[in-house]
């Protein structure tokens, strides 16, 4: 969503799942959040729980492949050609 910001609440209320607004000059100057990177996320307060658990998961999951990707860049920087499952062999040790 774009302008205005502030529709995202409804947007969020009526619809009942997540939604993202990249913001309006008003929100951006209210909310300190005049940078470029930033936009505002908004999620319904009766899914937070399942909201925290899904971050939760991804969360893992990234820290598991950025160990995977690490290793099986050493070892192909050093030379060798691991195989997808040489690599997940190494996840372990």
């Amino acid at each position: 969503m774009g302008r205005p910001a502030c529709a995202v609440i409804p947007q969020v209320l009526n619809g009942g799942s997540s939604a993202l607004s990249l913001g309006c000059c008003g929100a951006r100057a209210y909310l300190d959040a005049s940078s470029d990177g930033i936009a505002m996320w908004a999620f319904p307060g009766n899914k937070l729980e399942e909201y925290c658990a899904a971050i939760d998961t991804l969360a893992r999951a990234n820290k598991t492949l950025t160990l995977f990707h690490t290793r099986r860049r050493e070892d192909i920087e050093a030379g060798k050609q691991p195989t997808v499952r040489q690599s997940l062999e190494r996840l372990s040790s």
